[in-house]
């Protein structure tokens, strides 16, 4: 999973470059918007699935209050393109960028807290261990 985010992160960068310097054409611009998405389609369904492991009984409650959350950030993202609108696809590669440099941020500072705070050598040994006791 880390390494999709990474590569969203990456890809991201590389369409706002790409973009930005008016290399982009139709056919560039959808590769790498389905490579992007491809990447969102591995992260999607483990997150997901990580992050509603530790809810037991309370999972449905969780599981609609993380779709509410999901939902609201992309109605805001596609107003915050819509507002940023300039005939180009700048402002739409620059907002998946940012969303997939933010999601790698959180991933990273959530993973920090949570060693530190539980004393665990690795992430990935609680997530298995949390899973295993469902």
């Amino acid at each position: 999973m880390d390494i999709c985010i990474d590569s969203d992160g990456a890809i991201g960068a590389t369409m706002v470059l790409i973009t930005f310097f008016g290399w982009n054409d139709l056919f560039i611009t959808i590769f790498l918007l389905f490579i992007f998405l491809c990447c969102q389609g591995f992260v999607f369904p483990n997150s997901s699935a990580l992050s509603l492991a530790s809810f037991g009984h309370n999972a449905g409650s969780a599981s609609a209050l993380m779709g509410a959350i999901q939902m609201s950030i992309g109605a805001g993202t596609s107003a915050l393109v819509s507002v940023l609108q300039n005939h180009t696809a700048l402002p739409m590669t620059g907002v998946m960028a940012c969303c997939a440099i933010t999601a790698l941020s959180v991933l990273s500072l959530g993973r920090r807290i949570i060693i530190q705070r539980a004393g665990i050598e690795s992430v990935e040994e609680e997530d298995v261990e949390m899973i295993s006791t469902l």
